[in-house]
């Protein structure tokens, strides 16, 4: 696992929802993930060389860190759509399971929208 991913999933162990990390630079969030991925995704920083990890990724979440341009993530609980689209993008994600929630939304456009209007 990448160093950086290893980091990332051992502060988020400590009570985070969301933890960005490259060589020991690290933000933090208790947000809902998306929500937490959006706000890093709005600071327009460079988070490309960054690992992430999150307590749940979905679909709409593995879109926000495509965007991000992120290539290594960590969740504890992925969707089997988000998975597909992290792999479809060469992401290296490691997770402890995947699920297959039956409301999850696959509208990213909408949701990006919902949230610039």
């Amino acid at each position: 696992m990448n160093q950086d991913v290893v980091a990332a999933k051992k502060i988020l162990d400590t009570d985070y929802t969301c933890v960005v990390c490259y060589k020991g630079v690290v933000l933090t969030s208790k947000k809902e993930c998306n929500e937490a991925v959006f706000d890093f995704l709005k600071s327009k920083f460079d988070f490309s060389m960054y690992a992430i990890a999150v307590s749940n990724l979905d679909f709409i979440g593995a879109n926000l860190i495509i965007e991000l341009g992120i290539k290594n993530v960590f969740s504890y609980k992925v969707s089997d759509k988000a998975l597909e689209l992290l792999n479809n993008n060469n992401i290296t994600s490691y997770h402890n399971e995947i699920i297959n929630p039956l409301d999850e939304s696959l509208d990213y456009e909408k949701y990006i929208k919902d949230r610039f209007n």
